[in-house]
């Protein structure tokens, strides 16, 4: 017998106060809308990913975007 738990993911444009709420959590990037952690390293982390891989976004990178850049972002929730 196989049971399945669906669980609702909800998609958001991101804002900036979202991704301070993140970066607060301990949230290093956002990869494929997915807050993630990085333990060892987040350069090191980034090295090992394919160069042409935009499902990758970067934090503190994301809060100098502009609003209207930022909105393009989808965060899961």
């Amino acid at each position: 017998m196989v049971s399945y738990i669906v669980t609702k993911i909800e998609i958001y444009n991101m804002t900036k106060h979202q991704v301070k709420f993140l970066i607060l959590k301990g949230y290093h990037i956002l990869k494929n809308g997915v807050p993630t952690k990085v333990e060892d390293g987040l350069w090191e982390y980034l090295d090992t990913l394919d160069e042409k891989d935009d499902s990758i976004v970067i934090l503190e990178d994301a809060l100098k975007l502009s609003d209207e850049e930022l909105a393009l972002v989808k965060y899961k929730a």
